[in-house]
């Protein structure tokens, strides 16, 4: 038998969910870039809040939903290279189980004393996921392009610290986290293919696989925000996830006033408004069309009437019309 073999599922399961977690916020930038329109720029700024639109009216149909097409191609490798074919069907057409992994607040002792992070569950089946979208590219033609219907004179990014995003409520299953985005099939289905396959070695704990599917489908929940697909890997994106009860005790009524409205493309976009924290700017970019001389010049006039610092400076990216 071999290691692997030896471990037990709760054991496998327990080292999946911490790898997912371990990564939720790993390789994240301290520092974020948001494109805007100059309009924009200038509420986000004043009101000292951004905004979070519900995940279902973004730009990409297919959000959310492409983990199920990394993962079933997973399952179709896993079974051209020969796994247990009882197996993949018993597992291959899981769907997420609107379940979140939260990480508790006391981590626990283990057998020699040493503190080990725990790890709970929380039905997300009654939650809407609300995202705002960052990028790590602090000057980017294909970004500037997504803004303002194109116009790149009339359009600026700024960067932004991540602790400057708060969460304005404090509650453990109202998260706020950030994500970094995976387009590469590859890796995503890697990912997926080690996991089925460690699950796969501790097979004989659970003949059903019932235990199996539940931690894959969890692992899909957990997943599905973060694959995206990957004709918009130009964007680079970091996500700030916000996850929001539709009805919760207590709260049910102060969220109901949190969700806001606006229209555009001719429907109504729900959306959540997040508290920002000015004093984490650090520089605003202003767009590659923007030749104004004095641009850069009036930003910090305006900047200096509301009682920001930050640095302000034109896109390096060469444009003549």
């Amino acid at each position: 038998m071999n290691n692997s073999e030896e471990k037990s599922i709760g054991s496998v399961g327990y080292d999946i969910i911490t790898e997912i977690l371990k990564n939720k916020n790993s390789g994240i930038k301290k520092i974020l870039f948001h494109y805007t329109s100059t309009e924009s720029f200038m509420k986000i700024i004043e009101n000292k809040s951004i905004w979070f639109t519900r995940y279902d009216f973004f730009n990409d149909p297919t959000e959310g939903k492409d983990i199920i097409t990394m993962y079933e191609k997973a399952c179709t490798e896993l079974l051209n290279e020969g796994l247990d074919e009882e197996y993949i069907d018993s597992i291959k057409n899981l769907i997420p189980n609107k379940t979140r992994i939260i990480k508790l607040e006391n981590p626990t002792p283990d057998e020699d004393g040493k503190l080990i992070e725990t790890y709970g569950v929380t039905d997300c089946d009654k939650t809407d996921v609300y995202i705002c979208s960052f990028s790590k590219e602090s000057d980017s033609l294909i970004m500037w392009n997504y803004y303002n219907n194109g116009d790149l004179t009339n359009c600026c990014n700024f960067s932004i610290e991540c602790e400057a995003i708060k969460n304005n409520y404090k509650k453990k299953s109202i998260e706020l986290t950030f994500e970094e985005v995976i387009y590469d099939e590859k890796e995503k289905i890697g990912n997926l293919c080690k996991i089925i396959k460690s699950l796969y070695n501790v097979r004989n704990q659970d003949p059903n696989f019932e235990k199996t599917k539940s931690l894959i489908k969890i692992v899909l929940e957990n997943l599905q925000f973060r694959y995206k697909n990957k004709g918009y890997s130009d964007e680079q994106e970091i996500r700030a996830i916000f996850y929001v009860p539709r009805k919760e005790d207590e709260n049910e009524e102060k969220f109901n006033k949190n969700i806001k409205y606006r229209t555009a493309h001719g429907m109504i976009i729900p959306y959540i408004i997040m508290q920002l924290d000015v004093e984490g700017l650090w520089n605003i970019c202003l767009g590659p069309r923007n030749c104004y001389d004095k641009s850069i010049e009036t930003m910090y006039e305006y900047l200096e009437s509301i009682d920001i610092q930050a640095s302000v400076r034109k896109s390096d990216i060469p444009l003549k019309f």
